[in-house]
């Protein structure tokens, strides 16, 4: 039995094949076969001309203006002399206005000239010479070296031990004739000063005086202690401890 369906399938099988073909055969044109299929034509594409680009003629640019040169001013060669002169006013004129002025105020003074300021700038610059006082004060005349540092010792000396003191270039008031200033300041208690070298001021000498009878001499009102020849103190410097107890009494007698 299987051998008479294996033969009745490869039958059938064989059948279909036959009528595929045939049918195939039967429906499909052969020139389909024999000639190629034609391509498609191409589209030419014509080139687009544009309209030719008009460039715009830019304007040059503009140059700076250059600046009108300055014309030189020549000093004047001729030398012009001015003089300015104040108006002149009649004398009976100014007579006439005094007489009316007193009239009014027979007490006011009038003066034809102009009055110094002399004594309002020395008033105004008192202040330098009464700041440079101290209680007690060292006066300088000597430029040496030697000297000024034994005057700055004994400064710091009493400084230490008494009241403030102070060592000052007592030249400068000298040359100014302003001793009055200086001696006028308040916290000024005593003076000490060479005396080879006091007297030897000619403005400061004016402010001196003595009184013999107390073996006292000031310096307007200002009580005064004279140092004797400083040279000796270097010659000798055991001599400086009596003159140490020398100002330390005057210092302790003033208190």
């Amino acid at each position: 039995m299987q051998s008479k369906y294996k033969r009745l399938i490869s039958d059938a099988q064989l059948y279909l094949k036959q009528q595929e073909s045939h049918f195939f055969l039967n429906h499909l044109d052969p020139k389909t076969f024999s000639a190629p299929l034609p391509l498609p034509k191409k589209k030419i594409v014509q080139p687009v001309t544009l309209p030719p680009v008009i460039q715009e003629k830019k304007a040059p640019p503009l140059e700076p203006k250059k600046p009108a040169p300055i014309a030189e001013v020549k000093p004047p060669t001729e030398k012009i002399n001015l003089k300015l002169e104040a108006p002149k006013v009649k004398s009976d004129h100014l007579e006439d206005v005094k007489k009316e002025i007193l009239k009014l105020s027979p007490k006011l003074a009038i003066h034809d000239e102009p009055l110094s300021d002399h004594d309002a700038k020395r008033i105004a610059t008192s202040y330098k010479y009464k700041n440079q006082a101290a209680p007690i004060t060292i006066l300088g005349f000597d430029d040496k070296r030697e000297v000024t540092q034994f005057l700055s010792e004994v400064s710091s000396a009493i400084a230490t031990y008494f009241d403030p003191c102070k060592l000052i270039d007592a030249q400068v008031i000298e040359k100014e004739k302003r001793w009055d200033a200086f001696l006028a300041a308040p916290e000024l208690k005593l003076i000490i000063a060479p005396d080879y070298a006091i007297f030897e001021q000619k403005a400061l000498m004016a402010f001196y005086r003595e009184i013999p009878q107390k073996l006292e001499c000031y310096l307007g009102n200002i009580p005064l202690f004279l140092l004797p020849d400083l040279s000796l103190y270097f010659k000798d410097p055991g001599l400086k401890c009596s003159l140490w107890k020398a100002i330390s009494k005057k210092i302790e007698y003033l208190k």
